[in-house]
C-alpha cells in the first residue's frame, strides 16, 4: 500500500501547457500547426494516459502533488476545486510533471519525478477560483499582523491620488488650450505620487512587503490530489484551462 505523501515539483512551458504523464508514456502532439489559438486535445489524453494543465500563455508553475492524502497546510480559498477529477494512468508507478516541450524534447528530470503505486488514479486539480479580497487580507493578516497590514493598506491607497491626478493631467495635455497650465500640472503630477513613493520607503512598509512576498513563495500555484482507483471506469483523462 502507497505511503500518503505530499512532493512539490515545479514545471514551466513557453506554451503554456503543463503534462502529468507516465515515465513511459510515449508523448502526444498536444498542440495543432499554428499554436494555442488551434490547441487540441488528441485521444491519447482522453484516455488517461496523460493529465494537461492549459495555462493559454508562458508559465513556470509550483506544484504541491499529494498522493493518497488529503491536502492541507493552505487557506481554504487557494484549495478549492477546479473541474472535478480526471483520469491518469501511471502503469510504472513514476509519475512525471513537466511542461509540453520538455515532453517533447525527452528532457525529463529526476526532480519532477513522483514514485507511487503502479495502477489508475483520479486527479483532481485544486487552486483559487476566483481572487477573493477579504480572504486574501485575512491571510496576510496572519502572516504580518493586523496593525502592519492595515499601514500597508493605507500606504497603497495613497497611489489612488497619483492615478487620478495622472488621468486628469492627461486630459489637460490632449487639450490645447491647457498648453499656460501644463508646468503646473506637471509639478501637481509629481506632488501627487511624492507620497506614496516616499512613505513605500519606510522601513515598517519593507519589511511587510518582504514577509508577503516570501510567503507568496512557499505557496504552490497549483495543488494536485492523486487517489487510487481500482475502477475507473466513472473517469476520464483530459485538461484543465486555467487563468
Amino acid at each position: 500500500m502507497m505511503v500518503p505523501m505530499k512532493h512539490r515539483v515545479e514545471a514551466a512551458s513557453d506554451g503554456g501547457l503543463i503534462v502529468f504523464h507516465d515515465i513511459g508514456a510515449e508523448c502526444v502532439a498536444l498542440v495543432a500547426e499554428g499554436g494555442a489559438s488551434r490547441r487540441w486535445i488528441p485521444d491519447g489524453v482522453r484516455d488517461g494516459s496523460c493529465f494537461v494543465i492549459d495555462a493559454d500563455d508562458a508559465v513556470s508553475y509550483r506544484l504541491d502533488v499529494f498522493v493518497e492524502e488529503e491536502p492541507s497546510g493552505l487557506a481554504e480559498h487557494r484549495c478549492r476545486p477546479l473541474g472535478g477529477a480526471h483520469l491518469l494512468r501511471i502503469p510504472s508507478g513514476r509519475l512525471v510533471v513537466e511542461g509540453a516541450e520538455a515532453w517533447a524534447d525527452g528532457l525529463c528530470g529526476e526532480e519532477n519525478a513522483v514514485d507511487l503505486d503502479p495502477g489508475d488514479y483520479a486527479l483532481s486539480l485544486l487552486g483559487r477560483d476566483e481572487y477573493d479580497e477579504t480572504e486574501i487580507q485575512r491571510e496576510y493578516a496572519g502572516i504580518v499582523g493586523e496593525a502592519d497590514l492595515r499601514l500597508r493598506t493605507w500606504i497603497d491607497r495613497t497611489g489612488l491620488v497619483g492615478c487620478v491626478t495622472t488621468a486628469l493631467s492627461a486630459l489637460a495635455i490632449v487639450l490645447p488650450w491647457t498648453r499656460e497650465w501644463w508646468p503646473w500640472v506637471l509639478i501637481l503630477l509629481i506632488l501627487s505620487w511624492a507620497p506614496f513613493h516616499l512613505l513605500r520607503l519606510l522601513p515598517r512598509y519593507r519589511s511587510v512587503e518582504a514577509k508577503i512576498g516570501e510567503y507568496e513563495k512557499r505557496l504552490p500555484h497549483y495543488t494536485v490530489e492523486l487517489q487510487r482507483v481500482d475502477d475507473s471506469g466513472h473517469l476520464r483523462g483530459g485538461s484543465l484551462r486555467v487563468d
